[in-house]
């Protein structure tokens, strides 16, 4: 009788969860530039350092916004085992900008972080290896400022759980390519401290394809970029160390 391991248990939840993410696809919402992978590809401790561009639209209390958000992240990646690892992320919006024709929000600074747990299954095929992960990602960006001159105390909240799923193929023994899909459910609202209020945002559909290539300077530190389409449109630029 086939035993099955905890990680192929993990893995089949993940595929299952992403699938049902895929059919719900219009209960699902947009994200900000906190939820790139940056795949660090190791099987040994890792620390990313990134920094993260994303850009998206929204409608929030019935207006349409268009979503600029820039934040530098640091991400940790600690196996467990063979086939399993955690990854943890914290770190800092450096601008976040909501446009619309009045008002526009626009601030800078905040925090983020996230938590997260995957599989990786190793040489699926000759050079590839398959990777899928739960993440819990939550960021508030500070609003300060808006177009009609008028100042403001809000922020702007995005929490979201996503399932990714990803094939990684060693090009070379420095290069890697990696690409897959990323699914997602949250919410994002805006809350305004002065007036007391939160304009909640409309849930909106999204699967989103995703590329990136990491490069080995050396045995330990590694350069990634990525670049995800989608309705959220997210760039970034690592640096990986293990450690």
């Amino acid at each position: 009788m086939k035993k099955f391991t905890l990680s192929s248990s993990l893995m089949r939840s993940i595929m299952i969860i992403a699938m049902l993410c895929m059919v719900v696809a219009q209960d699902l919402t947009a994200s900000g530039a906190c939820c790139t992978v940056s795949l660090s590809g190791s099987n040994k401790p890792a620390v990313t350092f990134v920094a993260s561009s994303g850009w998206s639209h929204e409608r929030i209390a019935g207006a349409r916004y268009d979503l600029r958000q820039h934040a530098v992240i640091g991400k940790g990646h600690l196996p467990l085992t063979d086939r399993l690892f955690l990854t943890a992320q914290a770190g800092v919006p450096l601008r976040t900008e909501l446009t619309s024709a009045c008002p526009m929000f626009t601030g800078s600074l905040g925090f983020l972080y996230g938590i997260g747990v995957g599989s990786v299954v190793p040489n699926l095929l000759p050079s590839l290896n398959l990777y899928g992960s739960l993440n819990y990602a939550r960021s508030v960006g500070n609003l300060d400022q808006t177009d009609c001159f008028v100042p403001t105390e809000a922020s702007f909240v995005i929490t979201e759980v996503q399932a990714i799923l990803l094939g990684e193929y060693e090009v070379t023994p420095r290069a890697s390519l990696y690409g897959g899909v990323r699914f997602y459910s949250g919410r994002n609202k805006i809350d305004n401290e002065v007036k007391n209020l939160t304009l909640s945002g409309e849930r909106e559909g999204n699967v989103s394809p995703l590329l990136g290539i990491r490069y080995s300077l050396w045995e330990s530190v590694s350069v990634i970029g990525e670049g995800s389409l989608g309705h959220t449109r997210i760039m970034s630029l690592a640096l990986s160390i293990r450690v």
